[in-house]
């Protein structure tokens, strides 16, 4: 059996269930979900304290009854029939945001809301030894910045005070082995977070002349390291995932079709009119997991971290600030991190919902030009 029980101790059910029959006591309740999750609530709760008018689940066909409860089927199901949706499963982020569509005007949340972070990127440079056209991170254009020991130290023990558990660590660029304090980075976030996925995100150029210190800090942490494919290495994929076999470290080149010939597409993604919909934008967004931390600041994405880099160089106003949080302020709790993570931002208005494809290469000389990494505007 699935370990439910430290599933919910570890995300305050206890405290979770006491605050929602009380923010629900005049609400009509539909449940969503019935498998083993919900049965084991069911079993060690007292439901009733809830008004349950009935519960749904894509599982049922003819039933009319589950556990005393009357069967619901959403699709004769309208905003009338309840006040609130209580999902009942532990992936339950999918089918709120797609029950929210579907019930605009009703409340739709989790029975138990995760009380811990899935996912957070350090990045350890914004600069990078690539230097490659329509970079979403713009380490092509950043100058020298490294994520300093000191700093990082201090933004991870006050996450662990935040959020004592999370569940997977990227670190990341720019480019990550840039920085001569990774190892260094890795062995107290591995001191902090003893049972987190750890993995290094580069690009391989600095791979074969990292010290054999940084490979048994990578073999002893447990991290892994993932080369993104880049034509400049299209003829040495075997020969580094081999090279990094040979360290007793797992690793791979991870790309696709696409990623793997000289046709390699990259794609701008940011506007700088921040007219999209940011709810839109939000729901489209391919990166609204990869959660950032960079000197003392918070986001729901990277781009937050780096706007401030297009604002220097091609002197914009992006509107970053707003779409971080200073995790060392300290009225700063994990509900305002996962507040944030969930949430459309403001600086969703600035990406664009149509990604404008580009042939990869390598920007060699200056002046940089606005045009390589922001999307045509539209008239």
């Amino acid at each position: 059996m699935e370990d439910f029980e430290q599933y919910l101790e570890q995300n305050y059910f206890t405290k979770q269930y006491d605050n929602l029959t009380k923010n629900l006591a005049d609400k009509k309740i539909l449940l969503y979900g019935a498998g083993k999750f919900f049965n084991y609530i069911y079993e060690r709760y007292d439901l009733s304290k809830f008004n349950i008018i009935g519960i749904a689940d894509k599982k049922f066909r003819n039933e009319k009854f589950y556990k005393s409860y009357p069967v619901k089927y959403i699709k004769n199901c309208n905003d009338s029939d309840f006040d609130v949706m209580l999902v009942a499963l532990q992936d339950y982020k999918s089918v709120v945001d797609d029950f929210s569509k579907k019930f605009a005007s009703k409340k739709i949340i989790p029975l138990v809301k995760q009380y811990f972070l899935n996912h957070i990127q350090f990045l350890l440079t914004r600069h990078c030894n690539m230097n490659c056209v329509a970079c979403s991170h713009f380490a092509t254009i950043s100058d020298k910045e490294f994520y300093s020991f000191e700093t990082f130290s201090k933004d991870l023990r006050r996450i662990k005070e935040i959020c004592p558990e999370v569940k997977s660590f990227a670190f990341v660029g720019g480019e990550p082995l840039l920085n001569k304090d990774i190892s260094k980075m890795l062995e107290l976030t591995r001191d902090l977070f003893p049972s987190s996925y750890m993995d290094i995100i580069s690009n391989g150029l600095l791979v074969k002349s990292m010290t054999e210190d940084f490979w048994k800090t990578l073999e002893k942490t447990g991290t892994t390291i993932n080369i993104t494919a880049y034509p400049i290495l299209e003829n040495k994929h075997k020969e580094i995932e081999e090279y990094i076999k040979s360290k007793n470290v797992n690793g791979q080149i991870y790309c696709s079709e696409n990623l793997i010939n000289h046709n390699l597409k990259f794609f701008k993604r940011f506007n700088i009119d921040a007219k999209s919909d940011k709810k839109e934008a939000w729901e489209k967004c391919f990166s609204k997991n990869c959660h950032t931390l960079y000197n003392g600041y918070f986001g729901g994405c990277y781009f937050p971290s780096v706007a401030d880099i297009a604002n220097n160089v091609f002197n914009l106003d992006i509107d970053y600030k707003s779409s971080l949080i200073n995790i060392h302020d300290e009225n700063v709790t994990l509900d305002d991190i996962l507040d944030l993570c969930e949430n459309p931002q403001e600086i969703c208005k600035y990406c664009d919902t149509e990604l404008e494809h580009v042939d990869w290469y390598r920007i060699t000389e200056k002046p940089f030009k606005m045009s390589d990494f922001f999307v045509r505007q539209k008239p």
